[in-house]
């Protein structure tokens, strides 16, 4: 078995060899296990997501399917799950592979939003088949709390580190803010991005579904045709799960994964997708969507929430865009791994280092999040 760690837990193949009547087969699987030795964000976050993930596998997806839905292609088949381990198809074998994109585009986008429509439709279709079944009110996060304990943006140290880093970060965009000082700049985006807390919770003005909350390529694989178009694909790692709008993915997946130019093309069009998606997928439950969540309703939360795509954006591009040649080794080390994660100025003083690495896209793209940023504050 090839063994490898990844930003949450660890990971293996797993090849098995079985002889029946001299003949042999290999079956390979994908492992994913609890850390052997954990890093300062697997100290604060791995134990709880992994939770999460077993109950996903173990107890959710079964209770989905006796409730109807069994088209459930696009994410992983599971086959042994432990407190400590589970065991997946290895999506590789089966001929599936990352974009090799930088940033997506539309086709892609789109059959990516379709099967997050698909997974918010897991929680519509579990409250709705099973309070009819037992003949009362059913709610995901009062049914399965655990399953939608918040995992990545708990309020603690960890993520008050992340904050402050991205505060000292806008130094190194000082031209950005031109109707108030950069100082006053800086605390009106403080403020912004203390909200996210309370941004990640169940909202009490929107509707709440089963949230991903992990959405950026690593966890993307896709098929493609004859043409070189994707045409399916598999949506792996569900350890940050919540109860929450599904703008929060939504806004994930195109601030993440997608250029501004073309969030500004493709951003109405990506939404009817995802719309008409949930909506054929819910029919087939006999659940009328315009009772519970109607296309304007998703509009307005995509606007509501839109601080989170540009947080969450400006988070992750250190993943996506720093050269991984150079990067990679501030993870390796335990030392400078803890200050990553703990100490805002040395991560900042490290993505700056490796500024003049960055391709000129990346750059633009967190120019056009600083200058987002900065109109968000603008009525602070």
């Amino acid at each position: 078995a090839v063994s490898n760690k990844g930003l949450l837990s660890d990971c293996a193949s797993l090849n098995v060899l079985i002889i029946e009547e001299n003949e042999k087969k290999t079956c390979k699987f994908f492992i994913k296990f609890l850390p052997t030795q954990e890093t300062t964000v697997q100290k604060f976050i791995t134990a709880l997501a992994f939770k999460k993930e077993v109950l996903f596998y173990g107890k959710f997806v079964p209770l989905l399917k006796e409730l109807g839905e069994t088209t459930l292609e696009f994410i992983p088949e599971s086959y042994l799950i432990r407190d400590d381990l589970i065991v997946l198809s290895d999506i590789t074998e089966l001929g599936y592979s990352h974009s090799g994109q930088d940033f997506l585009d539309y086709d892609h986008l789109s059959l990516i939003i379709k099967y997050f429509a698909r997974i918010h439709s897991f929680s519509i279709i579990f409250e709705e088949n099973l309070s009819k079944k037992l003949g009362e009110e059913v709610l995901l996060d009062s049914y399965f709390p655990d399953l939608v304990e918040e995992s990545q943006f708990a309020r603690n140290f960890l993520i008050d580190c992340q904050f402050e880093h991205m505060v000292l970060f806008l130094e190194k965009f000082p031209n950005v803010a031109k109707d108030f000082p950069l100082e006053d700049f800086v605390v009106r985006a403080r403020k912004k991005y203390y909200e996210i807390y309370n941004v990640v919770k169940k909202s009490l003005k929107h509707k709440n579904v089963l949230s991903h909350g992990d959405v950026w390529q690593p966890n993307f694989f896709y098929k493609c045709d004859s043409k070189r178009k994707p045409c399916c694909g598999i949506v792996f790692d569900f350890q940050l799960l919540r109860y929450a709008p599904p703008a929060l993915d939504i806004l994930m997946l195109l601030h993440v994964n997608a250029t501004k130019q073309t969030r500004d093309n493709y951003m109405s069009q990506l939404l009817l997708d995802y719309h008409n998606e949930l909506k054929s997928t819910l029919i087939r439950f006999n659940i009328d969507l315009k009772n519970t969540f109607s296309f304007n309703d998703l509009q307005a939360s995509v606007q509501d929430l839109r601080m989170y795509g540009n947080f969450i954006g400006t988070l992750y591009g250190y993943f996506m865009a720093l050269p991984k040649e150079k990067f990679g080794p501030a993870f390796v080390n335990p030392e400078t791994n803890e200050k990553f994660w703990t100490n805002p100025k040395f991560r900042t003083d490290l993505c700056y280092s490796f500024w003049d690495d960055l391709s000129e896209v990346w750059k633009k793209e967190w120019l056009n999040n600083m200058e987002e940023l900065y109109e968000l504050c603008k009525n602070e």
